[in-house]
């Protein structure tokens, strides 16, 4: 049997009215992560997980996006954590993949524009979305 259901801890809401700060954020990384590279020679990369850079992002209506960028055995790992009202969700991206999240999420913004922080998204006892379908979850 094929799941095309994402798995619940996978997913982040993003409403379109942060997206700006959202991508603007994600851009930042794009740009961080040749210069960090540059600056730390390969024989000084430390064997360990540690934090790299951060940023956070805090809408209107309480949504808490926090951008963690980790050095783990030399390689960099991007983790997305999202917070509201008592729910918390992640994602842990290979840092390769940060340009398709930053095109998916222009795109999905061009599509889904008039989606605004007010515009909650209201979850039943099994996670699934109750009467919505107008937005996107990663």
């Amino acid at each position: 049997m094929e799941n095309n259901e994402s798995a619940r801890r996978n997913r982040i809401m993003v409403p379109m009215n942060p997206c700006d700060e959202f991508l603007a954020n994600l851009h930042e990384i794009k740009g961080f992560v040749p210069e960090y590279h540059s600056k730390i020679p390969a024989k000084t990369l430390i064997k360990c997980k540690r934090l790299a850079f951060t940023a956070t992002v805090i809408t209107r209506t309480g949504m808490v996006y926090n951008f963690e960028v980790f050095e783990i055995d030399g390689y960099l790992s991007l983790q997305i954590r999202y917070t509201y009202k008592g729910r918390r969700d992640y994602i842990y991206l290979n840092i390769g993949f940060l340009d398709l999240l930053v095109a998916i999420t222009k795109k999905l913004h061009r599509k889904y524009s008039s989606l605004t922080g007010r515009d909650d998204i209201v979850l039943d006892n099994s996670c699934q979305i109750n009467k919505r379908t107008d937005f996107y979850s990663m």
